[in-house]
């Protein structure tokens, strides 16, 4: 997926391509640029497309995860060394809904910590529990939010995500967030935006598409459409690669995702966070990517090896990935991906 512009009139603060774009910064000279921390995998949402992969109606489930679950101490030094190794970005985007209640304390001490450090730091929350509280903190802690919506119709939102309502409830919240988080900046003619609303393109949502970029406009709010990552069951939605590709780019204010410095490597651009970053999950397993929790135990839990030794060990299996001429500006997004999972799994048993 090539960039989407050469210079983009509109960025989303927490994007690679204001890093590069308005700041100059060339992502790699650093050991690590980006890290993206994982909450756990709960939702109140119950979307056949993602990555969560538990309810809150689990109370077993539940208790392991709160058990497992990295504490806040654990959390601001993994910041810390990481602010020390050249992180300047950090990314919460799941594994499952950043905002849920139960993990309010939790997004708190790693914003805070971030901010002290001085990160600015990325959260992507479906938008429905979005609070005056929480948007204040976000407002005041040199935070981005990215709220993501696939749909401008109540009815076809509400059966996506599980829950009848759920529209409703959304939107008078992503009103709420322009009060805080709305609206842009300039710099040199650049527009900077802290508030983006993140979709996806599917067979189903191109109007939706474009009803939420005009929704977007009306109220100076980023837009950004991104190509589908295969999951859960994606096939009854799932448009042609090279088609998503286009409508994402006609869509999209700019790119959220990619990082032009990469090309100096690889020839072309790719996912900022994935190739100069780190995933971390809740539990202190190291991902090969913040979204691939198919790759636990791969590259090793950061309480035992460490977070020198992960990214370490990330880097070497990225550059297996493209080594083999692989050209995905995302590794979930490839079609070879699972293969190249299982071989990379099975050569080192």
């Amino acid at each position: 997926m090539p960039s989407l512009s050469p210079k983009s009139p509109k960025i989303f603060r927490g994007s690679p391509t204001y890093y590069e774009q308005v700041e100059g910064v060339t992502f790699g000279t650093n050991p690590l640029d980006c890290l993206s921390l994982n909450l756990p995998p709960l939702c109140n949402y119950h979307c056949n497309i993602c990555f969560a992969s538990g309810t809150l109606d689990n109370q077993v489930r539940l208790a392991e995860i709160k058990h497992n679950s990295l504490t806040p101490v654990e959390y601001t030094s993994i910041i810390q060394e990481a602010k020390n190794l050249g992180v300047r970005h950090l990314e919460i985007s799941g594994e499952g809904e950043p905002d849920l209640p139960i993990f309010r304390n939790t997004l708190h001490h790693i914003v805070n910590q971030a901010t002290e450090s001085g990160i600015h730091t990325t959260i992507f929350v479906n938008g429905s529990w979005l609070d005056e509280h929480l948007l204040k903190l976000l407002q005041e802690r040199n935070t981005s939010l990215a709220i993501s919506i696939k749909y401008a119709n109540p009815e076809k939102y509400d059966e996506a995500v599980g829950i009848k309502g759920a529209y409703e409830r959304v939107m008078p919240n992503i009103i709420l967030a322009t009060r805080f988080l709305g609206g842009h900046t300039e710099n040199n003619g650049t527009r900077i935006y802290r508030l983006a609303l993140n979709s996806t393109v599917l067979k189903d949502n191109l109007r939706d598409n474009y009803l939420l970029r005009s929704l977007c406009e009306e109220h100076d709010i980023f837009f950004h459409s991104s190509t589908l990552i295969p999951h859960g069951r994606s096939e009854g939605v799932l448009v042609d690669v090279e088609e998503q590709n286009a409508i994402s780019r006609e869509l999209s204010d700019s790119s959220i995702i990619l990082a032009d410095s990469s090309s100096e490597t690889l020839g072309f651009p790719v996912c900022g966070t994935f190739y100069f970053g780190l995933g971390i999950n809740y539990d202190g397993e190291a991902l090969f990517d913040a979204h691939a929790d198919d790759t636990r135990g791969m590259i090793g839990n950061i309480r035992e090896i460490g977070l020198v030794e992960a990214i370490r060990k990330q880097r070497e299996m990225r550059n297996s990935f493209y080594r083999e001429g692989r050209s995905s500006y995302c590794p979930l997004r490839d079609s070879t991906y699972q293969d190249f999972i299982s071989c990379y799994a099975s050569e080192r048993r």
